[in-house]
């Protein structure tokens, strides 16, 4: 476990156990954590809260992962995002380069390691945002 801290974590999934288990253990690590099920949710709570990372699906109604890094790059191209997908080489390929180019600064694939994704969830918030993310 990490120390307390007051970096706020956003994640985005339309599959309630993933929310679930990403809020047990990111709040367990003394993180805040606020929720959204879809891309459309995500924006005006990302507007609303301004977190310091957005850990979303690609996969979801209303408004796809790919999507919302799009609209969260133009219009806060600060964020940190990490995106979740447990079909990465489709997604590199659709996207048709790399992810770190929208502004993805780590591309997670489903299932993953939760002591993985903590410790690089904490990395990025330690500003080290040029991680090679291989989870």
């Amino acid at each position: 476990m990490y120390p307390s801290h007051s970096h706020t974590i956003l994640v985005v999934d339309d599959e309630s156990d993933v929310v679930d288990l990403l809020v047990e253990c990111l709040t367990d690590s003394g993180y805040r954590v606020i929720t959204a099920n879809d891309g459309l949710e995500a924006l005006r709570k990302f507007e609303k809260h301004q977190p310091d990372l957005v850990i979303s699906d690609v996969i979801m109604p209303e408004l796809d992962g790919i999507s919302l890094v799009k609209k969260l790059q133009a219009s806060a191209p600060w964020a940190k995002i990490v995106l979740m997908t447990g079909y990465p080489a489709e997604v590199r390929e659709a996207v048709g380069h790399p992810v770190n180019e929208l502004g993805v600064v780590c591309l997670v694939a489903k299932p993953f390691r939760l002591f993985e994704l903590l410790s690089t969830v904490h990395m990025l918030l330690m500003d080290q945002t040029m991680l090679e993310c291989a989870v």
